[in-house]
């Protein structure tokens, strides 16, 4: 989740922490949730942005693939550092050509 940056030491999960301290992320979530839900909750505006209407069942598989990046972000956190060290190491101003024969060196 982007709201929590963390470091080596200070791995930071709760990423609800605090929300309701921030009203502006508050007021574009909630303002972007519903004019999504407005999108393809209602017929006659599906015919404006050409979409069709969700079951409740679309809405909840929705929801929990959206939900399924706080397991990857968790994941990812609990990565050790020491991993990271065997991630090849490429860089701008290199030719875009090399980056495979780069990653199949190691």
């Amino acid at each position: 989740n982007c709201r929590k940056l963390s470091g080596e030491v200070d791995k930071e999960y709760n990423i609800v922490e605090r929300i309701h301290t921030n009203w502006w992320f508050l007021i574009i979530l909630l303002a972007e949730l519903n004019i999504q839900y407005f999108m393809v909750g209602y017929d006659s505006v599906g015919v404006i942005f050409q979409t069709t209407r969700l079951t409740t069942s679309q809405h909840i598989t929705a929801a929990l693939l959206g939900m399924g990046s706080w397991g990857v972000a968790a994941a990812v956190k609990a990565t050790p550092f020491e991993w990271t060290d065997r991630f090849p190491q490429v860089s701008e101003d290199e030719d875009e050509n090399d980056i495979g024969s780069k990653i199949f060196s190691q």
